[in-house]
């Protein structure tokens, strides 16, 4: 279908260990952190798909995805990061949340409560409104995302405009910058 070495070029920066989302043809899409890239038959391996515990992590199945089939690639930059877009995903404007952070030089981990104002894909930021002051929250600051429960909703409700991919396959092959 796609068969060119330029064609080819998004996959050269994967390996072992990157963890990724994939649209696939038939609005198929996987998430999760690839295995190998297999050059001879042109696919990914994926042993681990969907980075959540909670999704099938360490379930013992394989997935193959030939380059073919792939329309659009998200690169994340660790399985944690991954796991908070796929659960930012599951958010709406306008909910409460508790933003948590790691522990970080002796500091106690702390926490962040406000209402889910904005998340920008692209920038990989938040933005949460708490306290009469709005803070943007990069989202590998972030070490957990949670509701709050017992709050009114102030806000429209919307969805969250969904995740933009890194690279999309265009119409009669080669590849564009999500971005752009």
């Amino acid at each position: 279908m796609f068969g060119t070495s330029e064609d080819d070029k998004v996959f050269r920066h994967l390996g072992q260990g990157h963890y990724v989302k994939l649209w696939c043809v038939r609005g198929m899409h996987v998430i999760g952190m690839v295995d190998r890239v297999d050059w001879a038959c042109r696919q990914l391996v994926f042993d681990h798909p969907q980075p959540l515990p909670s999704r099938g992590m360490n379930d013992g199945t394989t997935t193959l995805v030939p380059f073919d089939h792939v329309t659009a690639i998200r690169h994340y930059v660790s399985a944690s990061v991954a796991a908070h877009e796929i659960h930012l995903e599951t958010l709406r404007v306008g909910h409460p949340v508790v933003i948590g952070f790691p522990y970080r030089d002796g500091r106690r981990p702390g926490k962040q409560p406000g209402v889910l104002h904005h998340v920008d894909w692209s920038r990989r930021e938040l933005v949460l409104h708490g306290g009469g002051e709005s803070r943007i929250i990069a989202f590998d600051s972030v070490a957990s995302i949670g509701r709050r429960s017992g709050h009114v909703v102030s806000g429209d409700g919307a969805p969250l405009a969904r995740q933009t991919p890194d690279w999309v396959r265009r119409y009669g092959g080669g590849w564009s910058s999500g971005s752009a």
